[in-house]
């Protein structure tokens, strides 16, 4: 059983996800003092608490062993090629000036290859309380940081940004469907379905099926972190010197955010407006 799942109201899961430090910190604060002076509490400490946060091995392989196979269960082909981080480099976007930065291959990348696989999960990860020292002291370019280069989720249960580990934290987005890349999941369900949302097409149940999930999976809560930054692959050949391109639609979690985030994309994507980088860097 999974017990971050304990009530049917997902906001309590941010206190649930809290680090070992601040979970002996709440506890300290709470717990009744005794006259003797010993510890209230002798079989339970943060580090007890964060072995509840997801549920053990054996619920991940009977529920893998399910028939059909769970995509998620699905790990990347190990026999796939895999192109090295050495193999890109950072230039000024092929877009335009008005674009910024951009990543470019200086490699052929045959279609299905997956994309610097030995550095993906090396991620910059803002939880929420991280957020909040932010608030309280006017920390502005961390949050531009944050906000411009990554992407928000609720994965703990509440607003926490994860922002990609290596120099393909410039990659820009593929407007109407010209991405080359796609990240694993979203591969396999392209590969089956030949559909992909895009920010012309995108519409509120787009959102809601890739956001609600009715059906509880045991592999995504043992792979919090891992599961929110997965491998990406090439979905077509690209060749060498051409710009790499990533699909930004559903870099936003909440409903509100994902709507205003499409809209930006439409105008970004007509040339009526510039991304949020572009446009603090020109402000400075």
């Amino acid at each position: 059983m999974d017990l971050s799942r304990r009530s049917k109201n997902e906001n309590v899961d941010h206190r649930w996800y809290l680090s070992e430090a601040l979970l002996e910190v709440d506890i300290h604060k709470r717990t009744v003092r005794t006259n003797s002076g010993e510890p209230a509490l002798k079989y339970f400490d943060g580090t007890v608490m964060k072995g509840y946060h997801n549920p053990h091995k054996f619920s991940e392989t009977v529920f893998c062993r399910d028939d059909p196979v769970p995509d998620s269960c699905k790990e990347v082909d190990e026999v796939r090629p895999d192109i090295p981080l050495s193999a890109f480099e950072v230039k000024m976007s092929t877009l335009g000036t008005s674009s910024g930065r951009g990543v470019i291959t200086k490699v052929d990348i045959p279609k299905g290859s997956t994309i610097a696989r030995s550095v993906n999960f090396k991620i910059v990860h803002a939880p929420t309380y991280a957020l909040e020292l932010i608030d309280e002291y006017d920390l502005d370019d961390a949050l531009n940081y944050l906000e411009g280069y990554g992407w928000e989720t609720y994965s703990h249960g509440d607003l926490e940004y994860y922002v990609e580990p290596s120099l393909f934290t410039f990659v820009n987005h593929g407007c109407n469907g010209t991405f080359n890349i796609l990240d694993w999941s979203t591969y396999l369900e392209w590969e089956k379905t030949g559909y992909i949302v895009t920010e012309q097409n995108a519409t509120m149940k787009d959102y809601y099926d890739n956001f609600y999930d009715d059906v509880y999976d045991v592999y995504r809560s043992r792979h919090i972190e891992s599961d929110t930054l997965s491998y990406t692959v090439a979905t077509r050949d690209i060749k060498a010197g051409e710009e790499i391109f990533s699909n930004y639609v559903f870099y936003a979690s909440d409903e509100e955010d994902w709507k205003e985030d499409v809209m930006d994309l439409r105008r970004w994507c007509s040339g009526e407006d510039v991304g949020s980088i572009t446009q603090i860097e020109k402000s400075k």
